[in-house]
């Protein structure tokens, strides 16, 4: 045989399963006093056989023993509080906060809701409130508004369009916005 053939003979043999050993089933004969700490079911005796038959045995298969893995709580976040500063022109990017309905249900879930120029961003936005209530927003969401038709006597017109900022907050923060509403 040459080198070739004794190369794919030893992966042969390497893919060849090991037979495995099965535990061997032990065979008690049945006794007039049981033992309470086996079981044991009884086979019945046919009357050509003697009262020593054999018995069988349940067998039982042992699962192997193994640890839970320990679920490690995560420790909670710290706040995301901020040190308050004055800001002088902070009027300007967050020109009022918006006092709604739909705002004080939002203030529930750690939302509050202000009315902001239409050409300010999220991270003007987000530096304000960081100056101005020494919390930092974990989200920003923007709603643009358009304003609406009015009409006073003969003459019409139109309200101012505006930006809405949502700004959502750790559930450990908040901003006393709406006391005594």
């Amino acid at each position: 045989m040459g080198v070739i053939g004794k190369i794919f003979k030893k992966k042969d043999e390497d893919k060849k399963p090991l037979k495995k050993e099965e535990p061997k089933a032990e065979v008690k004969v049945a006794s007039s006093t049981p033992d309470p700490k086996t079981k044991v079911a009884p086979v019945a005796a046919s009357p050509a056989k003697d009262e020593s038959a054999e018995v069988k045995t349940e067998q039982k298969k042992e699962k192997p023993a193994t640890a839970k893995p320990v679920v490690e709580k995560k420790p909670e976040k710290p706040s995301m509080k901020v040190e308050k500063r004055d800001d002088p022109q902070a009027y300007k990017v967050l020109i009022r906060p918006l006092v709604t309905e739909k705002a004080t249900d939002l203030a529930d879930l750690n939302k509050y809701c202000f009315v902001v120029p239409i050409s300010t961003n999220k991270s003007e936005v987000a530096k304000k409130i960081i100056n101005v209530y020494g919390v930092k927003p974990v989200k920003i969401n923007f709603i643009r508004q358009k304003g609406k038709r009015v009409r006073h006597g003969r003459t019409f017109g139109k309200t101012k369009d505006y930006k809405k900022a949502i700004i959502t907050l750790a559930l450990e923060d908040k901003i006393d916005l709406y006391e005594g509403v």
